[in-house]
């Protein structure tokens, strides 16, 4: 991705994934057991899925999924549902973290052995 291209939502999805692979990695005794890449796609959708590709996977997130989490949890600051003591920035990241970590338990649960 060029540095041009770069946006919050980008940084967050990456910083959202090394955390999710580092609790994964802590919290799980069995390995994944292939590659995962991350692909962030620069679309305003909210999409989230991961694709077997040659002998690992590729998880591919839109930016635009960033961006619909962030707004989920500025609105629910803005109505007076603050109890926790973080940010909008770390709640956004935090339900990313969590959504990848669904995402790479598809690998995990063997669902791809499925198709």
């Amino acid at each position: 991705m060029r540095a041009a291209m770069r946006t919050q939502w980008t940084n967050m999805i990456e910083h959202a994934f090394a955390a999710a692979m580092e609790r994964r990695t802590a919290l799980v005794a069995e390995p994944l057991g292939a590659e995962v890449e991350l692909k962030i796609v620069p679309k305003p959708d909210f999409a989230a899925m991961i694709r077997k590709r040659g002998t690992g996977f590729s998880l591919e997130i839109t930016e635009g999924t960033a961006a619909q989490i962030h707004r989920l949890w500025s609105d629910a600051f803005a109505a007076g549902f603050a109890i926790v003591n973080a940010t909008v920035d770390e709640m956004t990241e935090l339900s990313l973290t969590w959504l990848i970590l669904h995402e790479i338990e598809h690998i995990y649960l063997r669902h791809f052995q499925l198709i």
